[in-house]
């Protein structure tokens, strides 16, 4: 990798004929879904493209999914749409996906997962270290593209950016890296609405 690449995400793959979907999403707004089978190659020793980038533009996540999950995604600002996974196109490798969120000037598409089951909830981490979980009923499905509506209500006073969506259990572990390394349970996380804001994060949560 060239000293400007990152790696975003990375996956164990035991078998390349398995019915599961790579996404990825961009900070400008677009959405891809191919096969996992797309991305099998006989060179190991080289890099290849797995999306069209505009200019300027970078992967903001890379996830699986699998047949009858739901796709979440959500921007900076908190604006986020649910979708079917069918109503994303599948494509090859080189493609640059579709539009999925019509962002605000100055927003960006920050972050995003597969939902496959009703009974987990999502979990919204801000870039500050604020969180919540939200219930899968507390979306509806968009007509693709949306500009989305608020994960949480916005302070002027105080503007709060997502970071990251994770779909979890209430007795998940998650661990949080920054400067130290937090352990929290996911039932810790406070269960909110959309019309709430943020919880305090990682006060009062165990450091590893």
């Amino acid at each position: 990798l060239d000293g400007q690449t990152k790696v975003v995400s990375a996956f164990l793959v035991k078998s390349f004929d398995s019915n599961v979907d790579i996404m990825i999403t961009t900070q400008f707004g677009q959405i891809k879904r191919s096969p996992l089978k797309a991305f099998e190659v006989n060179r190991v020793n080289k890099v290849y493209d797995a999306i069209s980038l505009a200019k300027g533009d970078s992967v903001s996540a890379c996830f699986e999914a699998y047949q009858e999950s739901d796709i979440l995604v959500a921007t900076k600002e908190g604006y986020s749409a649910l979708y079917k996974l069918n109503d994303i196109p599948q494509v090859n490798v080189k493609s640059k996906g579709v539009k999925a969120i019509n962002l605000a000037k100055g927003d960006r598409l920050a972050a995003a997962c597969s939902i496959s089951d009703e009974k987990s909830a999502i979990c919204v981490i801000a870039e500050s270290g604020q969180m919540k979980r939200l219930k899968r009923s507390d979306f509806d499905y968009n007509n693709r593209p949306v500009k989305g509506e608020l994960l949480a209500r916005k302070v002027k006073t105080n503007p709060i950016y997502v970071q990251s969506l994770l779909t979890v259990y209430a007795y998940d572990k998650l661990e949080i890296t920054t400067d130290s390394t937090y352990n929290i349970l996911a039932k810790d996380i406070p269960l909110m609405d959309k019309l709430s804001s943020y919880s305090n994060g990682f006060k009062d949560v165990d450091r590893g």
